[in-house]
Formats: C-alpha cells, structure tokens, sequence
C-alpha cells in the first residue's frame, strides 16, 4: 500500500527547500516535518493563544554591578584560599 502526498507550499518556501536541501533524505525529512506541524495545528494554535496571555518583558534585564549580590549573604569560610589536599599531587 502507498500513499501520495500533495503539499502546496509558498514559493518562498519551495526555494529555500531547494537551497538547503542537499540529499533526498533531508528533503524527506523536512517535508515530514512539515507534514507533522500541520497535522498538530490545533495544538500549536493553543500555545499561541496561551503565549499572547503572557505578560510581555518591559525590556532588557539589568546588567549586574560588583557588589550587588550582598544581600544575599554569601559567606566564604576562612580556609577557602587554602590549596585542596586533593589536588596536593598536582601542585608538585
């Protein structure tokens, strides 16, 4: 038993199929792929309508300043410059 499949594809799409497509395989593999986001269209659709619920980032995080993770209270013990005895062979 086999099957025929006939995918209409913008031209945009075709010609970059044809750039980047190598090998018959890849091209087969491309094409299923394609043919399993259009068979999962619903769900795709659903996380598209979840992402519009989500709040938008205001704009680029904060780049960090020396010194502004004090309040976390991070405390190094005394001996943290120290040499490690389980290097101790390697630092001969």
């Amino acid at each position: 038993m086999s099957y025929q499949l006939t995918i209409e594809l913008p031209d945009e799409i075709g010609e970059e199929l044809e750039r980047t497509a190598t090998s018959p395989q890849q091209l087969s593999s491309l094409l299923s792929g394609l043919v399993r986001i259009y068979l999962r269209k619903d769900q795709l659709q659903d996380v598209l309508d979840l992402m519009e619920g989500l709040p938008e980032s205001v704009g680029p995080k904060p780049v960090p300043r020396f010194g502004s993770g004090r309040h976390l209270g991070i405390q190094l013990s005394e001996d943290f410059d120290e040499p490690l005895e389980d290097f101790a062979e390697y630092m001969q």
